[in-house]
């Protein structure tokens, strides 16, 4: 199953990237919502549109992937584009309607992984 995890990064000052990385299919992608990058998405977050590029790139229907995020807008953008999402609260913590789209919610990446390798 494809997961979709995103960051900000250093490529410009308001720019979000999502990475995403497709293990059975032995691929990756990067998309940016920097109009100056490859694989840009039109609008960032909270539109969906980033992990709908993402998803594109994969193949993968966004019904099919996991998104992982920390945010509120990440967290919309990936609901609103048919992601199942994860949260892994970092300074936000979600309110009670965010909490009703998550799929998943962990206190850390390490219960994560284990979810993902079905050791939880």
């Amino acid at each position: 199953m494809p997961a979709t995890m995103t960051r900000r990064t250093e490529w410009s000052n308001r720019c979000t990237a999502v990475c995403v990385c497709a293990p059975k299919a032995r691929s990756r992608s990067a998309v940016s919502s920097s109009r100056h990058r490859p694989h840009s998405a039109a609008r960032s977050k909270p539109a969906p549109d980033i992990y709908l590029k993402a998803c594109e790139l994969l193949g993968e229907n966004p019904k099919d992937c996991i998104a992982l995020e920390d945010s509120r807008n990440g967290l919309w953008a990936a609901h609103n584009a048919g992601c199942r999402v994860i949260m892994v609260p970092d300074l936000w913590q979600a309110d009670e309607e965010t909490e009703n789209v998550l799929w998943k919610k962990f206190t850390n990446l390490l219960e994560v992984r284990n979810f993902l390798r079905g050791d939880e």
